[in-house]
């Protein structure tokens, strides 16, 4: 589309219904329809005047969006509303696609749909805003897919080290390789390896997996504390 929503190239005419904005396109007339009006993107104005008059907030009766196509959208056709932030879009996104468990992400890109930015740190925010909630333990612990968690430290990168599949011997060990002490607690029951900067790994019992053993991991830079269930009965 042009600015307007005039249709600029359509490799795959009369696939789906929805064109410019969102809006039903009618192949026919070139209209699109919103809500309570039609649109014309060759004029750039409404076909009909506005059916709440001057409330609608517009001193032009037929003028679509207050001549702002770009910043603006009109879902009803009486009223325009901002149109959505690049970041909200990729959040939203990135939250819908590991829901669905990629599956939104695949007709999106078999539609030619490409607003979504998948590469940016919004989308992948979304995304783990999604997996976080389903995978609350008893406790109330969060826990996360060793492979789903980015960190920029060199301590937050050792979780894509350890997966689910080891023991919780073979976990400390990969962490005194990386410069950890382990300590025992207080109370007997976990390990805690820290290194120089701050950096903490706490393998302790799991809450949610009898017999298994879980890691806690608190970084220095105060981003998330997060859990990983290692594997059961090791």
């Amino acid at each position: 589309y042009d600015a307007w929503g005039n249709i600029t190239s359509d490799t795959n005419p009369g696939f789906q219904p929805f064109g410019f904005a969102g809006g039903l396109y009618d192949a026919d007339t070139g209209l699109v329809h919103f809500g309570a009006r039609d649109y014309d993107p060759v004029i750039g104005r409404w076909t009909t005047r506005d059916p709440l008059g001057f409330a609608g907030g517009d001193t032009n009766l037929y003028g679509y969006v207050f001549i702002d196509p770009v910043n603006g959208i009109d879902p009803l056709g009486a009223f325009a509303w901002p149109a959505l932030s690049q970041g909200f879009v990729n959040a939203s996104a990135g939250f819908g696609d590991a829901l669905s468990f990629g599956l939104t992400g695949l007709a999106r890109h078999a539609l030619g749909i490409g607003s979504v930015e998948e590469c940016s740190g919004l989308y992948k925010g979304g995304q783990l805003a999604a997996i976080i909630p389903g995978l609350i333990d008893g406790a109330g612990e969060a826990e996360l897919a060793a492979s789903s968690y980015e960190d920029t430290t060199a301590a937050g990168a050792l979780i894509r080290n350890i997966t689910t599949d080891v023991s919780a011997e073979e976990a400390g060990a990969t962490l005194e390789a990386n410069g950890f002490t382990a300590n025992v607690s207080s109370d007997g029951r976990a390990t805690i390896y820290t290194n120089s900067s701050g950096d903490q790994y706490i393998v302790r019992p799991s809450n949610s997996s009898p017999g298994g053993a879980a890691m806690d991991y608190s970084p220095s830079n105060g981003g998330p504390s997060l859990k990983i269930n290692l594997g059961a009965g090791q």
